[in-house]
């Protein structure tokens, strides 16, 4: 008698997992003749782990569905590291996964989603791209230096002609305390109260409390995401006003908000969120709001990589 018709009928999973199937389930037998609990092998999303000898047979069948969609992400995953541009996203370390529903997938529009997809697989028809598939002018036709998705991104120095981008900026308020006041550096310039400290830097926001006698200092990047998390020229940049500030009694951190050029936040900018209250629904759509901003303004960016008096004729047919 065969180890799965031991385990239970499997016809029912389907012929597309049928190998797979019988490997599992003969690896299961022989490990639940020692007595020892299937949660070894199979992780579960359902909340709870069966054992596999008191499953019922829709739990079994529930618990191979899971292993082998685990064994199919791990070889998707695989296959992602050896590609050399298509899966850089496999060394992003430092951000988030970012998740679109069904309902956010029917929500956008074509040109938006389109973006998303092709800029995080790197496969976006940037002059660099096109010259390596078709042999064009690699040359950005801005500034004529190698016009990388990276460098349309963030890197590019536009001409001012180019009409104002829209701000990758966010804030969120911080709830731990009655008399916490905030500056952001949106429409007026910003300046720093008097009464903390006396410079013409001007950082994206400060929180401050009397009471608490605490200053932070937030400053918003959107780097390239294979560079979220390598802020120390941030920090550099404020630190003599941070060491000023805390000679004068302030408890003082200088905190970056990093969300990556193609909508992904950054674990260090969750764990702010956090660190202030923000939680739960409130949290999801912090992150949300942050990743949208960014993305489109980068879509917008993308979509002004070309100068308007050479839109017309320049790569008509590949944008």
């Amino acid at each position: 008698m065969s180890s799965c018709s031991q385990t239970g009928n499997w016809e029912e999973v389907g012929p597309i997992w049928a190998d797979t199937t019988s490997k599992i389930c003969s690896q299961a037998w022989r490990h639940h003749r020692s007595g020892a609990a299937w949660k070894r092998w199979f992780w579960t999303p359902v909340k709870s782990t069966y054992i596999w000898h008191k499953a019922t047979s829709t739990q079994r069948r529930k618990l191979v569905i899971a292993e082998v969609r685990q064994q199919k992400e791990a070889e998707r995953c695989a296959k992602a590291v050896s590609q050399a541009k298509q899966g850089q996203w496999t060394r992003w370390e430092n951000v988030e996964h970012r998740k679109l529903t069904w309902r956010d997938l029917w929500d956008m529009e074509e040109g938006r989603l389109s973006f998303i997809i092709r800029a995080t697989y790197g496969v976006l028809p940037t002059p660099k791209n096109l010259n390596q598939w078709f042999g064009d002018d690699p040359t950005c036709p801005l500034c004529q230096t190698p016009a990388t998705l990276k460098h349309i991104l963030i890197s590019c120095k536009r001409p001012l002609y180019l009409e104002a981008q829209p701000a990758r900026r966010e804030s969120n308020l911080l709830d731990t305390a009655q008399d916490w006041k905030m500056q952001v550096d949106l429409e007026q310039k910003l300046t720093f109260p008097p009464e903390i400290i006396t410079t013409n830097l001007r950082p994206d926001l400060i929180l401050w409390s009397t009471s608490q006698e605490s200053l932070y200092i937030l400053e918003l990047t959107v780097p390239w995401e294979a560079a979220v998390g390598e802020y120390k020229c941030k920090r550099l940049k404020y630190s003599d006003i941070a060491a000023e500030a805390v000679q004068r009694g302030r408890r003082t951190q200088v905190l970056p908000v990093e969300v990556g050029c193609r909508g992904f936040v950054a674990r260090s900018t969750t764990r702010l969120l956090k660190g202030m209250g923000v939680r739960g629904q409130a949290l999801r759509q912090a992150v949300r709001s942050l990743s949208e901003a960014a993305e489109q303004s980068s879509n917008w960016l993308w979509l002004k990589r070309t100068p308007p008096g050479l839109q017309d004729d320049h790569q008509p047919a590949r944008g």
